[in-house]
């Protein structure tokens, strides 16, 4: 199983999302980005469900919220980036 971490930069931006993920009905967590995905300069990650990954990228995109990148991040720790 997998979960979609969006990056961000700074945590304005990223609770700044969580608020618009959470009046569109997608739950998020915010925390602090995993070591291999803060070396590329991402301080935070929102956590989301597989199955609200989609909506949630359609509500950021809609809302021109300041991600950096997608990814899946797996159980395992493996990460993959999704292409947005």
């Amino acid at each position: 199983m997998f979960e979609y971490y969006f990056t961000f930069r700074a945590v304005t931006p990223a609770q700044h999302a969580r608020n618009v993920l959470h009046t569109g009905g997608v739950a998020a967590a915010i925390g602090r980005a995993p070591r291999q995905l803060s070396m590329q300069g991402c301080g935070y990650v929102l956590r989301v469900a597989p199955q609200a990954g989609l909506r949630a990228l359609g509500l950021l995109r809609t809302a021109h919220a300041a991600f950096v990148h997608m990814y899946r991040v797996y159980a395992s720790g493996a990460v993959e980036e999704v292409a947005v």
